[in-house]
C-alpha cells in the first residue's frame, strides 16, 4: 500500500509540474538566482529617479534663468520613491523580483539607515541630542493630548485612538505594531492605523523638506523639524537625505537622526502608558486622562523653559 501510494503520489506531482511547467520554471529560477533579479531592479529604479530628478531640476533652474550646471533643486529620493510606487500600482511585478524587492525595502533600508546613524560620533549625537529632548518630550506629548482629545470628540474607538496616538506621536507604525497586541485591537483597526502613519508621512516626506527650507534659517531648526513632524523612522530619514541633497546640508540631517531616535526612545515608557490607558478608559475618565497629559505638556515647558530662550540658537 504505501509503495502505490508513494507511487501514485509522485505521478501527481509529475502531472502537477508537467500542467503548469511555467510556475515551476518560474521557482527554479527563484531559486538559482534568489534575490538578485529585485535588487537590480530596485537599483534600476533608484536610478531612474536620480536621473529623472537631474533632468527636472535642470529645467526648473532654466526656467528661473540660473546656471542648468548647478546641484538641482529636485532630489532624486522623492522622485525614486513616487517613480516605484507608480510601477507598483500600474504594473503587475514578476514573481522572480518580488523576493529581491522585498530584501531591499528590508535588510538594505534598514542597513542605510544603520549607516547613517553610525556617521554620528557620540559627541554630536550628545550636543543634538541634549538641545531636541525638550521638544521632543513636548511635541510627544501634545501629540497624545490633542489626538486622544480629538479621538474622543469624534467618538473613535478607544482603541483605534490609542494607535493613532502611537504612531503619529512616537515612531509610526513599529509603535503601532507593538501596542496592537498590548490592546487587543482589530486587524481592521491596525490597517486604519497605519494607512494613516503611512499617508501623511510620505506626504510629509516629499514635501516638509521644501517647506521647512523656507521656514526654518538654521539647520538645527530644519532638523529638529524634519525629526519631529514625519512620523516613521525611514521616512524622516528619507526627507532628510533630500533636504541634504538638495540644499547641502550634513548638519539638519545629523540633527533630524538624532531627533528620531530621541523620539524612538519614548516608546519603551508611551507604549505601557497607553495600554494602560486604553483598557481603563470609560467615557467618565477619557476627560481627565486628557487633562492629565495636558498637565504633562505644561511640566515639560516650565522644566526646559531655559532651552526655549532668544540666547539658545536652535531655537532663536
Amino acid at each position: 500500500c504505501s509503495s502505490s501510494s508513494s507511487s501514485s503520489s509522485s505521478s501527481s506531482s509529475v502531472v502537477s509540474i508537467d500542467e503548469n511547467p511555467k510556475q515551476h520554471l518560474s521557482w527554479q529560477w527563484m531559486d538559482k538566482y534568489g534575490v538578485v533579479p529585485g535588487i537590480a531592479a530596485s537599483f534600476a529604479v533608484m536610478q531612474m529617479g536620480f536621473f529623472t530628478a537631474d533632468q527636472l531640476g535642470k529645467g526648473v533652474l532654466m526656467i528661473q534663468g540660473l546656471d542648468p550646471t548647478g546641484s538641482s533643486p529636485i532630489s532624486g529620493i522623492p522622485v525614486a520613491i513616487m517613480l516605484g510606487a507608480a510601477i507598483k500600482s500600474f504594473t503587475i511585478i514578476p514573481k522572480e523580483f518580488e523576493l529581491g524587492i522585498k530584501f531591499s525595502t528590508t535588510h538594505i533600508l534598514r542597513t542605510g539607515i544603520v549607516c547613517v546613524g553610525a556617521k554620528l560620533s557620540a559627541a554630536e549625537m550628545i550636543s543634538l541630542g541634549a538641545a531636541g529632548i525638550p521638544a521632543v518630550a513636548a511635541s510627544i506629548t501634545a501629540g497624545l493630548c490633542f489626538i486622544t482629545f480629538m479621538g474622543n470628540k469624534m467618538h473613535l474607538p478607544h482603541r483605534l485612538t490609542s494607535l493613532l496616538a502611537a504612531g503619529t506621536s512616537i515612531c509610526g507604525i513599529t509603535a503601532i505594531t507593538a501596542l496592537a497586541p498590548v490592546i487587543n485591537a482589530s486587524k481592521r483597526e491596525v490597517s486604519y492605523a497605519v494607512a494613516n502613519v503611512v499617508l501623511f508621512g510620505t506626504i510629509g516626506m516629499i514635501t516638509y523638506p521644501y517647506l521647512a527650507h523656507a521656514m526654518f534659517g538654521l539647520s538645527e531648526q530644519v532638523g529638529i523639524f524634519l525629526g519631529l513632524s514625519i512620523h516613521d523612522t525611514s521616512q524622516v530619514m528619507a526627507a532628510a537625505l533630500t533636504y541634504r541633497e538638495a540644499f547641502d546640508d550634513e548638519v539638519a540631517l545629523k540633527t533630524a537622526a538624532v531627533t528620531k531616535l530621541t523620539r524612538n526612545v519614548f516608546l519603551a515608557t508611551v507604549i505601557p502608558a497607553l495600554a494602560w490607558h486604553s483598557r481603563t478608559t470609560t467615557t467618565a475618565s477619557s476627560s481627565s486622562s486628557s487633562s492629565l497629559l495636558l498637565l504633562l505638556l505644561s511640566c515639560y515647558y516650565h522644566n526646559y523653559e531655559h532651552v526655549l530662550t532668544p540666547q539658545n540658537p536652535i531655537y532663536s
